[in-house]
């Protein structure tokens, strides 16, 4: 009997409650040592890869591309030996779902078309070619074979020993159009699923194309196979624009050939494309909403005038070449040095229990595809203002592409939403539960001022503090933004 260990949902973070399966680098039948990569994860923060535990050979799949995957849950299963289905589930527990049953990630036959046997040619009765196992189905041991979970689960119900295919798929893996070749070489019977005609050669199985879960979906829904698309996504993934672009080629192509000669087609509204919150989308939703529905928020406002802050920004960048210093480098500043002197706003509250901050870690928005992360600098009070530029590029720049750990996304104290840079005046931010308060940012305007008494043109920032009501009253938040009013307009004032 086999030794037989698991691969499980790690967490990642405290707040990590599940993730949803992005991509997978292994197949039933894989060798893997320790250390190697098992799965790609999306969380609701960053896309991770999972590392095998153990080394042994993969013997079960427990989740397909797009399931959400409770932490803790088994991924993958290892064996030290060959495992009968009935150890496997044994050793899950009882009910244990097999990936089997699970949907097949294919893009399915197009209409009209069934998955049966193909048919010979006509001078070839059908009935006179021989079954698989006259032919494809000798020789040894073939679990070692590469091949994906498709292709290997249709040889076992055809009798093909993977060791008679020659691969073409990625990794030199056998593919389930490497079957169709095999079989159409040997004139065999098999029965596999009919390919999607495009007017040319039928198109390689696509289950090993790196794809996003929410392009993977449509394409299925579509019935576009993933090797058609470009792969522009994060990562080399194929996304859900490439798979929508493939669509419409292929919507123009079909229109074009059914319209007569010389008569207009009349316009046809597009449906409406429905897919499925990715994992980060919907636990963006989930603490809007909660945050939104349970946190009485309410908004202190003011405007500053930012000119000598600017003036500031443009001084410093002059004189250096390794950094190149933002006003929202200088907005974090000048946030961490008032919230020093305002710790009612550098808070924690949970419904109970009340974290108030000596040191100020400071969370910035930062827009990626499909949602937003909050990458958390650490005692911001501390940086100058060339540390806090390296240190948020850095960072932005690893949100972007996935690749923050869970601690550089946990343990904010205080959250800034800035939307200047898309000319945004002014706007309400929602609190970043469990902060007590957030601070919305717009963008500087040229506006006439009073200064010294006399009127003159100033570049004027709409600012705006969301509070938790509970625990911060409004005079705490309202002189919070005087001194970063006096701060900002005096930047000297935080540069000692």
């Amino acid at each position: 009997m086999a030794n037989l260990n698991k691969v499980a949902m790690p967490k990642w973070g405290m707040e990590m409650t599940e993730g949803e399966i992005a991509d997978w680098h292994v197949s039933v039948g894989d060798t893997i040592d320790m250390g190697d990569d098992v799965v790609d994860v999306e969380t609701a923060k960053i896309v991770n890869t999972v590392t095998a535990s153990s080394s042994g050979t993969v013997v079960r799949i427990c989740a397909n591309t797009g399931d959400i995957v409770a932490v803790g849950a088994p991924l993958v299963v290892l064996a030290d030996g060959d495992a009968t289905d009935d150890e496997i589930d044994a050793f899950m527990g009882s009910g244990a779902p097999d990936p089997a049953d699970v949907a097949v990630e294919e893009a399915p036959a197009a209409p009209g078309e069934s998955p049966a046997a193909e048919t010979a040619e006509p001078a070839t009765p059908v009935a006179t070619r021989p079954s698989a196992s006259s032919s494809l189905s000798a020789g040894g041991d073939d679990s070692e074979v590469p091949a994906t979970v498709v292709a290997r689960r249709l040889a076992k119900a055809n009798n093909i020993n993977l060791n008679n295919v020659s691969p073409s798929g990625r990794h030199d893996r056998v593919t389930v159009e490497d079957l169709r070749s095999a079989a159409d070489a040997a004139n065999v019977a098999v029965d596999l699923p009919a390919g999607r005609d495009f007017g040319e050669a039928v198109l390689p199985d696509d289950s090993g194309v790196k794809a996003s879960p929410v392009a993977r979906r449509l394409a299925a829904e579509l019935g576009i196979n993933l090797n058609e698309c470009r792969q522009s996504g994060r990562h080399g993934r194929v996304s859900k624009a490439d798979v929508e672009a493939v669509a419409a080629r292929t919507k123009s192509a079909t229109s074009s050939s059914a319209e007569p000669t010389g008569t207009a087609a009349p316009p046809e509204s597009l449906a409406p494309v429905r897919t499925q919150l990715s994992g980060m989308r919907k636990v963006i939703a989930q603490r809007v909403h909660q945050s939104k529905q349970s946190i009485p928020h309410f908004r202190v406002n003011i405007d500053v005038d930012v000119t000598e802050a600017m003036a500031l920004r443009k001084q410093l960048n002059a004189h250096r070449t390794d950094v190149k210093i933002s006003l929202n480098d200088i907005l974090i500043k000048a946030c961490a040095c008032a919230l020093q002197q305002n710790p009612a706003l550098n808070a924690r509250f949970d419904g109970e229990t009340l974290e108030q901050f000596s040191e100020c870690h400071i969370s910035s928005a930062v827009a990626i595809d499909g949602g937003v992360m909050m990458p958390v600098l650490r005692s911001a009070e501390r940086h100058g203002l060339a540390s806090i530029s390296s240190a948020m590029r850095d960072l932005a720049t690893r949100a972007k592409v996935g690749r923050l750990s869970g601690e550089e996304l946990d343990g904010g104290s205080f959250s800034i939403s800035n939307l200047g840079m898309f000319g945004i005046s002014s706007f309400d931010a929602i609190i970043n539960a469990p902060q007590v308060a957030i601070l919305a940012v717009g963008s500087a305007e040229k506006k006439p001022v009073i200064r010294n008494d006399e009127a003159t043109v100033g570049q004027i920032m709409s600012l705006s503090v969301a509070s938790d009501h509970r625990v911060v009253d409004g005079a705490d938040a309202a002189q919070f933004l005087a001194d970063l009013k006096a701060l900002i307009e005096n930047p000297a004032m935080m540069l000692g």
